[in-house]
């Protein structure tokens, strides 16, 4: 059974062959790793000897039997040594400090040559060499490139320092000098010696002799040397694996980071991060956590058991945050679709705490984002973000700056295209949430003050929802209908593709809420939408529909229970497609909704405002409502009796 799922694995030799460059050092192969429940299919790094070709590293730490059959082995991994001497990061001496400062008082590439002619052999070491070849290139950029061209002896000095570099033994400087070059890549007869320091730090990293650090900025350097997603970088998850031991809230930040890099082990390295991340969590600080946060949605990865934790340190770390940390937090939540309690608590917490008065405006729109993300109807969140837009109206754009958008270089704050306007968001959120503001003469001011000042400044989706979360609120914005309605700002709603219907839906929904609900509309302004198309419907509503049907014709007083179609007076819109039909005693007839929980405040069964709108347009009709929670009548299925007295008493309760 298990060989047939392993037939799922076979490698693609076409695309192994492609993985890396012919090398006569490197081949490649690929294997089949298992991690927990985890099994995927993984390219590794195989090194060429004379007679054998062997995979670098078992994964785990060097045994001396390990490498006995071959002498290549045990010249590159002195077994002798332990992991800790292996990956020590050397800090430099007094001599090279003193050095290294004469280095940067130089002014000509002429009078470096003459001090490295001065020193001694033992005065030479790798860092000295990295940072005489720092000066050189810093000189050489100011200098005259003939004047460069004519120093005869330029050629053998960088190679006499980066030989100092290869055989120095130093894992920071010969990394830190492959991160220099990379940039400012040899010539002629000094390119072997680059790519013998590439092959290096590829056979320490996969080899697990780097620091993670080190292995990160080795795989931030191989990636842009070779382009997007490099296939060389693909095959150091070995050495991460090797050293994951040494992950901590240090060097946390750099793994995540190249993340975003790796294309087929990316997943392998997540899975390894998130196996020493319990064990440190609670230390990390707003920038490293933010850091994670942003790389990890870079990435398309994630996790349950991520979410949780990061929900728990932001309750931790609260008193620290600022509000660039804490929108990062609530913008990665949002787009991993993750909230609970404790993210709610964290989020109101944080607006006592601050205060109304002190929070910038983009925050503001965070919050009301993250409470319109997950239907959060809170008192806390939905009335600090009315006062502050109504005490602090000036400062809101009516759309979103740029300062605001670029976040601090957090691609998790970059939104493409660009955000909407911070208005919108907070009159949305009070919409939508039917959270009627505390200053409502005030609020609706802002917002008309808003709409009349920079209307051609909001996009048109913006000024219909802006216009819908008012009439969701019983507040009908008559004085701009005739800029709704116009053909300049109709000319702003696309004729095709995937936003035209959805615009299209919404301009009719606000024509027909207006002509019905406000007397002072002359409408409908639209025509008749009579073509023929396709909505979309809840499978799950449609589905216990089927089961719902037989326990409801056998409600007493109920009759002509069938199912619906779409109501002609109506958009046709999935809000406004019944799930039943059905025939009162009193000769009312009935509209039945099966309502998923999107359609309800979180954790609680108080309608939205779309479904309080919905509501009041079939009573105009006529119609009754009959608006049942599909969770709460799926766990009554197995009790036909129950399920018979919730239909009953929401029928008498029908107005």
């Amino acid at each position: 059974m298990f060989g047939r799922h392993l037939s799922m694995f076979k490698p693609h030799i076409g695309q192994v062959r492609s993985l890396l460059r012919p090398s006569n050092q490197f081949g490649n192969s690929i294997i089949l790793l298992q991690d927990g429940l985890l099994v995927q299919e993984l390219p590794v790094l195989v090194r060429h000897t004379s007679d054998h070709s062997f995979i670098i590293k078992n994964f785990g730490p060097v045994n001396s039997h390990e490498v006995q059959g071959s002498e290549a082995v045990s010249n590159s991994v002195d077994v002798s040594k332990n992991k800790s001497e292996l990956t020590e990061v050397k800090s430099p001496t007094s001599d090279e400090e003193e050095f290294v400062g004469a280095l940067t008082r130089t002014g000509r590439v002429g009078h470096i040559y003459r001090l490295l002619e001065t020193a001694t052999i033992e005065g030479i070491t790798p860092f000295v060499s990295l940072k005489a070849l720092i000066r050189i290139a810093q000189l050489e950029s100011r200098e005259d490139a003939s004047e460069a061209d004519k120093t005869f002896a330029r050629q053998a000095v960088i190679q006499k320092l980066m030989r100092t570099v290869l055989d120095g033994g130093d894992n920071e400087t010969l990394v830190n000098t492959f991160t220099f070059m990379k940039d400012l890549k040899p010539l002629g007869s000094l390119d072997n010696l680059w790519q013998e320091l590439q092959s290096q730090c590829i056979d320490k990293a996969a080899t697990g002799m780097l620091t993670i650090s080190q292995i990160a900025r080795v795989i931030k350097s191989l990636h842009a040397v070779n382009g997007t997603k490099s296939a060389i970088a693909d095959h150091l998850w070995q050495g991460i694996k090797i050293t994951a031991s040494q992950i901590n809230e240090t060097n946390i930040a750099d793994l995540c980071s190249i993340l975003p890099l790796l294309k087929y082990s990316n997943k392998v390295v997540f899975h390894t991060l998130m196996d020493q991340l319990p064990s440190f969590w609670w230390k990390l600080t707003p920038d490293t956590a933010c850091s994670v946060m942003d790389s990890v949605h870079a990435a398309g990865l994630g996790s349950l058991e991520l979410c949780r934790i990061l929900v728990r340190w932001t309750s931790l770390s609260l008193h620290q945050l600022s509000e660039q940390h804490l929108r990062v937090a609530l913008a990665f939540f949002c787009a991993a679709g993750h909230c609970d309690d404790t993210l709610q608590r964290v989020a109101e917490r944080y607006c006592r705490a601050r205060g109304r008065s002190d929070l910038q405006p983009a925050t503001v729109a965070a919050l009301a984002t993250f409470a319109l993300r997950f239907n959060i109807r809170s008192e806390v969140l939905l009335e600090t973000a009315s006062d502050h837009f109504v005490s602090h109206q000036s400062q809101y754009a009516a759309s979103a700056s740029p300062s605001s958008a670029a976040g601090g270089g957090w691609r998790l704050l970059q939104v493409a295209p660009p955000p909407p306007g911070e208005v919108t968001v907070v009159v949305r959120a009070l919409g939508e949430l039917d959270h009627q503001p505390r200053d409502r003469v005030g609020f609706f001011a802002a917002v008309e003050r808003h709409l009349s000042e920079s209307f051609s400044a909001f996009s048109a989706e913006e000024v219909l929802d802006i216009c819908l979360a008012c009439v969701y609120l019983r507040r009908y914005p008559l004085n701009f209908f005739r800029q709704v309605f116009n053909p300049f700002f109709l000319e702003r709603v696309p004729a095709g593709g995937p936003d035209a219907q959805r615009l299209r839906t919404k301009l009719s929904a606000l024509d027909c809420a207006l002509t019905f609900e406000c007397p002072g509309y002359r409408g409908p302004m639209l025509p008749r939408d009579l073509s023929a198309r396709s909505v979309a419907r809840d499978a799950r509503a449609a589905r216990l529909a089927h089961t719902v049907a037989p326990q409801l014709r056998a409600v007493s007083g109920v009759s002509q229970v069938e199912p619906a179609g779409p109501l002609p007076q109506l958009p046709l819109h999935p809000l406004y497609l019944p799930d039943l039909t059905c025939r009162r005693g009193d000769g009312s007839r009935l509209c039945l909704f099966l309502n998923p929980p999107e359609r309800y405040a979180r954790g609680t069964e108080h309608p939205l405002g779309p479904l309080q709108l919905r509501r009041r347009q079939l009573r105009q009709l006529g119609l009754a409502a009959v608006d049942l929670p599909l969770r709460q009548l799926a766990q009554m299925v197995v009790h036909p009796a129950l399920l018979r007295k919730r239909l009953a008493d929401a029928v008498a309760e029908a107005d």
